[in-house]
């Protein structure tokens, strides 16, 4: 890779971050470097037909990770790319969701943390508008979650330019950029769950935070998810409970995309019907947890009314889907909605 602005190295020197746990200042990571309110432009050079030949792969390419950091220099990483995913590995015609891996070697030398890894999330349906309108949705979906809770993964969108080193055909869209797992832990001093075949039970976790998750998962209509296991969602240990951070909200009822599938399973037919899929005992103490979300509702709205991406139609279409969440949220409503 060759990161080596001098002025980038200087400005990066004279920020002032957070302290980590041993009271030395925390070193930025490239995801931050690639935080902000805006929307970033990022070029991937990549052999794209090589990437996609094979969609069960799981090799790693060679790729170049290209942007202007906010001093105006050109930054420009050898990374490596990873198809990731599974329902969207196999239905995304176009570009799948990838995970990026920079070098830590190479991280370390620029002055940023060694958080290697980030997902991006791409387009998927075949009409670029309706794709660009799901990823905008999910993309919301996460910042609704961070506005929330902290203990979660934050976002950015970008406006990514593919190129493919064999032709030089570009094409460009838009995608988003998920925080690494590692730095989650790390911002919320926690520690990673050691798997074992018996995973810890239930009750286990910590009960504000499952019961925040939970209720988030109900708000946005999604079913696709567990936390006997890790499905689409990523355990943490913090004072010996476990934390679940949920990820990959697009089979919700508040994205509604054309090809998800309403979970028959809980008597569902549309993927915009509710099923709350925590645990009854939950709902004994859930009223903090109901203020909570109250609390935060003027927030949420503004995060999606401000989207000026997102087409109008499909703003209101969230914000009528959220009305339905906070017209009817107590804990009798919560109840009804347990699966029977």
């Amino acid at each position: 890779m060759k990161l080596n602005s001098l002025i980038f190295f200087l400005f990066l020197s004279t920020l002032a971050f957070a302290t980590n746990p041993t009271g030395e200042p925390a070193r930025p990571s490239i995801f931050d470097q690639l935080s902000a309110e805006e929307v970033i432009n990022v070029t991937i050079a990549v052999d794209l037909d090589t990437l996609t030949a094979n969609i069960r792969n799981e090799e790693k390419h060679s790729a170049v990770f290209s942007y202007t950091d906010d001093t105006g220099a050109e930054q420009n990483w050898d990374i490596k790319l990873k198809l990731r995913g599974k329902y969207r590995r196999m239905t995304c015609s176009e570009t799948p969701p990838l995970k990026i891996y920079f070098e830590k070697d190479d991280l370390s030398s620029a002055g940023l943390a060694k958080y290697d890894d980030l997902k991006l999330v791409n387009y998927c349906a075949d009409d670029h508008e309706e794709a660009k309108a799901l990823l905008l949705k999910e993309y919301l979906a996460y910042k609704i979650y961070n506005e929330i809770t902290d203990a979660s993964f934050r976002v950015q969108l970008i406006n990514v330019t593919y190129k493919d080193t064999q032709s030089d055909h570009t094409f460009s869209q838009y995608a988003f950029l998920i925080e690494d797992a590692s730095q989650v832990r790390s911002r919320l001093s926690a520690e990673k769950f050691k798997k074992t075949d018996d995973l810890t039970p239930l009750l286990e976790v910590d009960a504000n935070q499952i019961q925040t998750m939970s209720l988030f998962q109900y708000m946005i209509g999604n079913t696709d998810w567990k936390t006997n296991y890790e499905k689409n969602t990523k355990f943490m240990l913090k004072d010996d409970k476990r934390l679940v951070i949920p990820y990959d909200f697009d089979f919700s009822g508040i994205v509604n995309p054309s090809y998800g599938k309403a979970d028959s399973s809980y008597g569902l037919t549309t993927l915009t019907q509710r099923v709350y899929l925590g645990t009854p005992d939950e709902l004994k103490n859930i009223k903090p947890t109901i203020k909570l979300f109250e609390s935060k509702k003027k927030a949420i709205y503004n995060l999606i009314k401000s989207t000026k991406l997102l087409p109008k139609k499909s703003r209101k279409e969230m914000l009528t889907y959220l009305d339905s969440f906070y017209d009817t949220l107590d804990s009798e409503t919560l109840s009804a909605a347990c699966p029977k």
